[in-house]
């Protein structure tokens, strides 16, 4: 009798399986590097003042169809005119507690959300404007800016800006452990 009939089945084929499941793991790293965030829920704007929250469910119904949603930066749900990225979360519980450095780190925010959105705004088909019920795409660079300047000032003019920052510390949790994760993924997709 040889070796490998002597032997129970599960042994004999344990090869196969570790070759089965490198190769989950390798298709599931190689489908994270096409991976987009998914977008904040709708309906979370809740600082926008008059119809500016309007606007930016407006904005983000014509982006998300079109998929030109920039995935460099994380969308903070009920914050539509802030993103954030990695270095700025990590400055989160420095800001939250430290009333000097909260206007600059929600600035910062704010500045990265304008850039994602021209991206955003550079990608759309023509066709999307309709949605907006807009002429051009400066109109609608104008009115998001008009916007998200006017929601950044009620933010920094808001006496309860402990609550603010609770809520942006609170994504900020969840927005942590996906980047960790993704920082990973991102570093071995640029090794492929």
């Amino acid at each position: 009798m040889t070796e490998a009939a002597d032997q129970p089945p599960s042994v004999t084929k344990s090869p196969m399986r570790v070759r089965g499941y490198g190769i989950l793991i390798a298709a599931g790293l190689l489908g994270a590097c096409a991976g987009i965030p998914p977008p904040a829920p709708a309906g979370t704007r809740l600082e926008a003042p008059g119809d500016c929250g309007d606007w930016f469910l407006h904005l983000d119904a014509a982006i998300e169809p079109s998929g030109v949603r920039d995935a460099e930066a994380h969308r903070l749900p009920g914050f539509s005119h802030l993103r954030s990225n990695r270095l700025l979360a990590s400055f989160a519980d420095e800001a939250v507690h430290d009333r000097r450095k909260f206007p600059d780190w929600l600035r910062a925010m704010r500045e990265l959300d304008q850039r994602s959105r021209e991206v955003e705004l550079r990608n759309l088909p023509s066709a999307a404007l309709q949605v907006l019920r807009a002429p051009d795409k400066a109109s609608v660079r104008a009115e998001t800016l008009r916007c998200a300047n006017a929601a950044l000032a009620a933010d920094l003019n808001d006496p309860d800006a402990a609550a603010i920052s609770r809520r942006i510390a609170s994504t900020r949790q969840r927005f942590v452990r996906a980047a960790n994760f993704l920082g990973i993924v991102r570093s071995t997709c640029r090794r492929i």
